[in-house]
């Protein structure tokens, strides 16, 4: 069976669920910071998932996260700190219950293309929007754009931005040129305007990323190059000046002190103190860490010392998804959420590789949601983000797509016959192309 692309409406061919509504609401409340509200949906999400009678999926990036829980919560009882560490190991329970939701909801393409559509629009109407109002009425933090809730920070404004950029660039390449095209090309670009208004260097050099990494994949021909140099250049202008004037200071990493002189307000010499701090309890604390949630604790203890500038003192969080996680949980606890990022990565590249002899726009969508993966990745460099939500919940949408779509390639390239798709009229591009 021939792929064709989906129809106009998203609600059409979507089998309702609990499930699927508990999720959904999931992702609207913890974008829109309806808090009271989250753990009614995922309690509703759970339930739809266990009363479905749907085979239950416990992908292996799901066991090794279960797996780096059980490490840690077995550090709780005897840690130093044993009230911080055991809030943190609440929310990174729930976190595990989340992601087990995440990877259970979606059983057809319908819902999956549904989540996706539903996921960029509540982002575009709560955090992009927020913080295009922040924007243009000028309230900032220290000169910086952001928003509220899970999206006060704008480095984590700008690093959450990356997957929907990814999602919108994967809708391009699957829609036709209908409500839902048009809303996606709409979106990308605001959301690429988001990540730079928060003058957050992780988040651009990330952005940087993704966009290098979508045309090394898309190899555009030269007409197609032009034209989105011809768009760059128009968004030029749109940039702040204190974004280039961030991103320029970066050029004196190497020839400044202790990274001063990178940027004016000190935050580049403040992280590179943090990270001494971290290097220094990581070689006392290699293999299993200080323990889940008694970094900041352990921090303020090693930071008195009189050598290090007082910004890096008190208790402070490491500003890395890798060291927050070995000063943590040790090398042990990287390795399990490691192989857990990477097997993902590898697992959606080889159903990628399988979908695109049966579609090769089903398997760009693919791709770019992958990219969107990387980018992640790379902003957590500069931010802590494996105890949070957003990061699981994209790798489930990732371990859903090749669940949903591979064995309707395998059968459709068999001559077998393939669950039916919710797609329609005959396919009008084909290639990587988005336009």
């Amino acid at each position: 069976m021939a792929w064709e692309p989906p129809p106009a409406s998203p609600f059409k061919g979507v089998k309702w669920s609990l499930g699927l509504l508990g999720f959904i609401g999931y992702v609207w409340v913890v974008h829109k910071g309806v808090t009271p509200f989250g753990e009614t949906m995922v309690i509703a999400a759970v339930l739809g998932v266990v009363l479905s009678g749907d085979r239950i999926r416990m992908p292996i990036e799901w066991v090794l996260h279960a797996t780096f829980l059980i490490m840690a919560g077995a550090g709780v009882a005897g840690s130093r700190f044993p009230d911080a560490a055991a809030a943190t190991w609440v929310e990174v329970a729930k976190v595990t219950i989340i992601f087990f939701v995440a990877v259970n909801v979606v059983r057809t393409p319908a819902q999956l293309r549904f989540l996706i559509i539903a996921w960029v629009f509540i982002y575009a109407r709560y955090p992009v929007k927020g913080a295009m109002v922040n924007w243009i009425g000028g309230v900032t933090v220290g000169g910086r754009v952001a928003w509220n809730f899970a999206f006060s920070n704008p480095n984590e404004l700008a690093a959450f931005s990356l997957t929907p950029v990814a999602m919108c660039a994967g809708l391009l390449a699957t829609e036709r040129r209908r409500l839902v095209w048009w809303g996606a090309l709409s979106i990308l670009p605001a959301l690429c305007l988001v990540v730079s208004v928060t003058q957050s260097r992780a988040g651009m050099i990330a952005l940087g990323a993704v966009l290098l990494s979508t045309l090394l994949y898309l190899r555009p021909k030269p007409k197609t190059l032009a034209m989105l140099a011809l768009a760059g250049a128009m968004a030029f202008p749109l940039v702040p000046d204190a974004t280039w004037d961030r991103l320029s200071g970066l050029k004196n990493i190497f020839s400044a002190e202790d990274m001063r002189g990178v940027d004016q307000e000190g935050s580049a010499e403040q992280r590179y103190a943090i990270w001494k701090v971290a290097r220094a309890i990581i070689a006392d604390y290699p293999v299993f860490g200080v323990g889940i949630g008694a970094y900041a604790a352990t921090h303020r203890e090693y930071a008195s010392s009189p050598d290090l500038p007082q910004i890096a003192k008190g208790a402070r969080d490491t500003h890395s998804t890798y060291l927050n996680t070995i000063g943590e949980t040790g090398f042990v606890g990287l390795i399990l959420l490691a192989v857990a990022w990477i097997h993902v990565l590898y697992r959606s590249g080889v159903a990628a590789a399988v979908i695109k002899k049966w579609s090769p726009q089903v398997a760009a969508q693919l791709q770019f949601l992958r990219i969107g993966f990387v980018g992640l990745l790379v902003a957590g460099i500069w931010g802590t983000y494996q105890k949070g939500p957003f990061m699981w919940c994209y790798m489930a949408i990732l371990i859903t797509f090749e669940q949903v779509y591979v064995p309707i390639a395998t059968a459709a390239l068999a001559g077998g016959n393939a669950p039916a798709l919710p797609q329609q009229a005959p396919a009008r591009r084909t290639g990587r192309t988005l336009f």
